[in-house]
């Protein structure tokens, strides 16, 4: 990575998009903090975040979801939400013991909670289901639903179309638009269908060699020459 810097507006919808091997997964793991910078900054809400640990830059707002989801394949769809919520009572020895009210009350809390996200990403039918047995695109939505228990400012998404088929990644967009619209969080994803990025987007940062190249309205961005240069091999990506 070299001279690569921008910065994002609240609730909005930014793709970061580019030819393999451009550098995007390597920007997410360096926000996300899975990857520490040797040198730059990275701002969150004012305040440095650079080379802070995952969890920390997740308590803080700003959530990742990975290509290729994660969940507790042998837990039910709603035990894999119920398990996000940090600081539960329940998880203190001596809680468990002195506060059972105050436990089954927050207990009751997150499964409300978990049950509203269900319903919000349509999966509440699957609710009893282990998690191992969606399809890809339940298991986006299931994703995505964890990610909102932790009450995200902003989220970042890998290649949320990736493997899904047309219907559930239209549903699986419109959560992302009512979300944006409806609670302002802001969304950075890395994707590849260009027509999501078109149709969804307000602005894509496209990215090659380690480096920007283009910013600015989807539409806009992919057509430019340079654009179109390093998709299609005028030079050779890397990184």
């Amino acid at each position: 990575m070299r001279d690569c810097s921008f910065s994002l507006a609240s609730a909005t919808i930014t793709a970061l998009i580019g030819p393999n091997g451009a550098g995007k997964t390597t920007v997410f793991n360096l926000i996300s903090g899975f990857i520490a910078p040797t040198s730059g900054l990275i701002h969150f809400k004012d305040e440095r975040i650079d080379g802070l640990a995952p969890y920390r830059i997740f308590r803080r707002g700003l959530i990742r979801t990975f290509q290729v989801p994660r969940q507790f394949r042998s837990m039910s769809v709603i035990e894999n939400l119920m398990i996000v919520p940090s600081d539960q009572a329940g998880e203190n020895f001596w809680s468990a013991w002195l506060m059972p009210s105050r436990i089954a009350a927050q207990e009751e809390a997150n499964f409300r909670k978990a049950q509203e996200l269900l319903d919000f990403v349509r999966l509440s039918h699957l609710r009893d289901e282990p998690a191992g047995n969606l399809s890809g695109g339940q298991k986006k939505l299931l994703e995505l639903a964890r990610t909102l228990l932790a009450d995200p400012d902003m989220i970042m998404l890998d290649e949320p179309g990736a493997g899904i088929n047309p219907t559930l990644m239209r549903q699986l967009m419109e959560n992302v638009e009512t979300l944006r619209r409806e609670r302002g969080i802001s969304f950075l994803l890395v994707e590849h269908n260009m027509d999501l990025v078109t149709e969804s987007c307000d602005r894509a940062i496209v990215m090659n060699e380690g480096r920007v190249l283009a910013d600015g309205a989807p539409a806009d961005v992919i057509a430019r020459p340079e654009v179109l240069e390093a998709y299609l091999g005028g030079r050779r990506a890397r990184g």
